[in-house]
């Protein structure tokens, strides 16, 4: 009996390799199939001579529209909400970074936000690199509690910004309000704070 029972045990080992055999060369025939398939036929003669007359390598010959490259995803331009919503995100994360710091973090906070700035704002912010805070020990957080755009151009906008700032000086901490309005400035592609103030 225990002779069966090992025989039946490698009749249905045998069985289920044979089925899983099968699945796997099915699924190498379709993939192989699929691949030739979608393969794009070499050039002819008159195509490449047409490309090499043109005097531009690689260019199609004409009549001929290119494929596109398979898993090349195409960007969609983003809304104009996205544009907005992005700006405003931006100008919030330059007011909150520039504002938080510590007398001892070696002015991160300004060097952080360089990518984020024209050039003539950093000009002005990076002055305040190696200046000493006196001997008193400063800490300052700022967060953003409401942002919103008060105007909008193609190339420019102005976003508002209310921010709670918790200052401790000599271990006394006080707590602060406070708007800033940021001009941003479209330059090529990208978006830059190119002005910012503290407004009432």
């Amino acid at each position: 009996m225990y002779n069966m029972m090992i025989t039946l045990r490698a009749r249905i080992f045998i069985f289920i390799s044979i089925i899983v055999l099968l699945i796997i060369g099915i699924s190498l025939l379709i993939i192989v199939m699929t691949r030739k398939g979608n393969a794009t036929p070499p050039a002819t003669g008159t195509e490449a001579t047409t490309a090499q007359n043109d005097g531009v390598a690689n260019a199609p010959a004409q009549g001929i529209v290119p494929t596109p490259v398979a898993g090349l995803a195409v960007r969609p331009q983003p809304t104009l909400d996205a544009q907005k919503n992005a700006v405003k995100q931006l100008a919030r994360l330059f007011i909150e970074r520039y504002n938080s710091f510590s007398s001892n973090n070696e002015w991160v906070n300004i060097t952080e936000v360089k990518d984020l700035v024209t050039a003539d704002v950093w000009s002005k912010i990076s002055q305040y690199i190696g200046k000493n805070s006196g001997g008193t020990a400063v800490a300052v957080v700022t967060q953003a509690v409401s942002v919103s755009l008060s105007n909008w151009q193609d190339t420019s906008a102005t976003v508002l910004i209310s921010t709670v700032r918790d200052e401790t000086r000599n271990s006394v901490t006080q707590h602060l309000q406070k708007n800033y309005q940021v001009e941003m400035l479209k330059v090529g592609e990208q978006w830059l704070v190119n002005k910012f103030e503290v407004v009432k």
